[in-house]
């Protein structure tokens, strides 16, 4: 295969109508050599008793991938002529035959199935594991001591936003006296569209409950809405433990950086609503929905 290495002298030009024919089989060509790397990565781990088998039953086909994946359609030379290309790719078929022969021996084919049952094994274990911790999470927001710790972080949020609507008014000195309970209220709202934003199961969650509850009060929403962060946060902790970051995703710091953004939020929109002459009394209602319906102060009961 010497002759097919690529250097300055034998860089050659290609047709378009040759360039065009590589774009029919190269994408497949790579991810069929991707996969193939994968496998033998596997036998390392897994099977480390047939690793230097795969590697060298592996390695005809590999090889042929690197020289035919290292053309370009793009390029203005080639390294091999589009006549080599079409010799080497003709042979793909057979240097592949090489792998399916050793993945087909009788040792190796027992021992996949072997590594493949203990994995699906393991894996039902594992699953079985997350359900019974899940359940028990479930099983603890649902107790008393829960609720009453529920009560205690939605009256505080609710707190948070009494105060933070007064700092608003003075801040852009915007909004009467009176107008205060407009503010907090919108504040309320846009923490509750945050915490299904970019959580569908909580939206999913908020959708039921607004369904199933038609007369709920915001501050009832509230409280479903921060007992879902809550459990979503939990669970995904239980589900993907790498992914848990203390100060970050935990339901403490997520809450607090919700009601950050809603502050930020809220100051920026009433730069743009003093800028245009509405009072807090005219913001539109649409600012007072959650998912289609209607929270504002002035809401008629569902």
């Amino acid at each position: 295969m010497g002759n097919f290495m690529s250097d300055r002298r034998n860089r050659v030009t290609w047709s378009d109508e040759k360039k065009e024919w590589l774009k029919t089989w190269q994408p497949k060509l790579r991810r069929d050599a991707n996969k193939l790397t994968e496998q033998v990565s596997r036998f390392k781990t897994s099977l480390p008793q047939f690793a230097e088998d795969a590697e060298r039953a592996s390695q005809p086909f590999l090889e042929s991938c690197r020289l035919l994946l290292q053309l370009s359609w793009k390029n203005k030379f080639n390294p091999l002529s589009s006549e080599e290309a079409e010799a080497e790719f003709s042979k793909m078929h057979e240097k592949f035959l090489v792998w399916v022969d050793f993945m087909k021996r009788p040792e190796v084919s027992e021992a996949i199935s072997h590594v493949n049952r203990e994995g699906r094994t393991a894996r039902r274990i594992q699953h079985r594991s997350l359900q019974q911790a899940e359940q028990a999470v479930l099983a603890q927001v649902e107790g008393d001591e829960f609720t009453c710790a529920l009560q205690k972080k939605v009256a505080s949020v609710i707190e948070q936003f009494h105060e933070m609507a007064g700092m608003v008014r003075g801040l852009k000195d915007y909004a009467r006296e009176e107008e205060v309970p407009i503010l907090q209220r919108l504040m309320l709202i846009h923490f509750i569209r945050f915490t299904y934003d970019f959580v569908p199961s909580i939206k999913d969650g908020i959708a039921r409950f607004l369904a199933d509850n038609a007369s709920a009060t915001v501050e009832e929403l509230l409280g479903f809405a921060i007992h879902s962060v809550i459990v979503e946060a939990t669970m995904r902790r239980l589900r993907d433990p790498q992914s848990f970051m203390p100060g970050v995703n935990d339901p403490d710091s997520l809450i607090v950086g919700y009601v950050g953004q809603v502050f930020d939020g809220t100051l920026r929109a009433i730069d743009g609503w003093s800028e245009r002459g509405i009072a807090a009394s005219d913001i539109d209602k649409s600012y007072f929905t959650v998912l289609g319906v209607d929270f504002s102060l002035s809401a008629k009961p569902r």
